[in-house]
């Protein structure tokens, strides 16, 4: 019984493998470039825009009963998806989890764009899924926010008082280790996952105070955070 995790080493994928392994699951990572795959774990190639790819995955001599489904970076993901989804049930794939995102974008239904698309596709076609729905990384503050922080001392969002329930790498992968291990235990199919906290911006700078250079919060608005993408 295998579970194959698409995305490649990204954060919640590798998380996710190091739980399945320590509870005797066999892994498989698919990846465009098979970089960032910790070691002891096996690769496959799979890349969205070549569906020439798809089939390698299930001709490995593994037994693929879950699907990890990251669609990262791509904004309108099921026209490339669609026919993997397919391919996996016809293969026997026992559930897919679906590694989505809050926000109305990603609500089901005949309204529904870009990830909330791939969540309609799944239920309509009958599929036996989880999408889960966290809300912002705290790690996203090593990521997407460092340069501004390395650069300009500062940290920049458009909320300038609203409270955000950040969430961990690890606690999302534990969510998709129970969506594949133990179901039950989450309290829906489609699960809006959340930290502990809801902390601002403010906040936020403050637990950085002990940083060895000063860091302020810069809230700017939407037209320009818009501008600047």
């Amino acid at each position: 019984m295998t579970t194959l995790i698409t995305g490649g080493g990204s954060a919640t994928g590798v998380a996710l493998a190091k739980l399945l392994k320590a509870a005797g699951h066999d892994v498989l990572f698919a990846s465009r470039s098979g970089q960032r795959i910790p070691e002891g774990f096996a690769h496959v190639k799979l890349d969205w825009s070549d569906p020439a790819t798809f089939g390698a995955l299930f001709s490995t001599g593994r037994d693929i009963q879950y699907v990890y489904l990251l669609l990262a970076g791509v904004w309108d993901p099921l026209p490339q998806v669609k026919p993997f989804i397919d391919l996996a049930v016809e293969k026997g794939v026992k559930r897919i989890v679906l590694l989505s995102a809050s926000g109305k974008e990603t609500e089901r239904g005949p309204a529904s764009i870009g990830l909330g698309q791939v969540h309609t596709y799944l239920h309509d076609k009958g599929v036996d899924y989880v999408a889960l729905r966290p809300t912002w990384f705290s790690e996203n503050f090593l990521r997407g926010d460092v340069h501004n922080i390395k650069a300009d001392s500062e940290l920049q969002s458009i909320h300038p008082k609203g409270r955000v329930p950040f969430i961990a790498v690890q606690d999302i992968a534990e969510a998709a280790f129970d969506a594949i291990t133990n179901v039950d235990a989450l309290p829906s199919r489609e699960t809006t996952l959340i930290g502990p906290e809801l902390v601002t911006y403010d906040e936020v700078v403050g637990v950085c105070m002990g940083m060895p250079f000063p860091i302020s919060f810069n809230s700017f608005s939407f037209t320009s955070h818009r501008y600047h993408l």
